[in-house]
């Protein structure tokens, strides 16, 4: 049974793009907002900048489902890079840290990698029965 293809006006294309909106605005806020907004869900510091990371990577993929999953990755990279710059740049209490933006890198990552073993399984063709039958005797 074949699957029909989604327009992108359909209900479960906005959703993700709203999703993903919301997702980097949160992000952003948390970022650059005062300190007292920043909510502390986890126990370490860089495990909330790999999830938080690795949400909005998982909400970018889905809401931009017609870009390589390189390119989206590349942009959440950018959104990561860009944000840990700015705390650097701008005064505040809270300053930008080197660790911080390997957790977030490492969120981005963490998205991309069952994406990439399943690439480079399929390009294998798999074995035929008899072959399996063979090898099992």
């Amino acid at each position: 049974m074949e699957q029909a293809e989604l327009a992108d006006n359909h209900a479960f294309a906005i959703s993700a793009r709203t999703a993903a909106v919301a997702c980097a605005l949160a992000i952003i806020v948390a970022s650059l907002g005062p300190s007292s907004w920043l909510p502390h869900l986890l126990y370490s510091n860089n495990l909330e900048h790999f999830a938080a990371f690795y949400v909005v990577a998982l909400a970018f993929s889905a809401a931009r489902y017609r870009s390589p999953l390189v390119r989206v990755l590349r942009d959440v990279a950018i959104l990561a890079t860009v944000l840990e710059v700015a705390k650097w740049i701008l005064p505040g209490p809270r300053k930008a840290n080197f660790d911080h933006w390997i957790a977030d890198l490492g969120g981005i990552l963490a998205l991309a990698a069952p994406m990439i073993i399943a690439s480079f399984r399929s390009s294998f063709a798999p074995r035929r029965t008899a072959e399996r039958s063979q090898s099992a005797a």
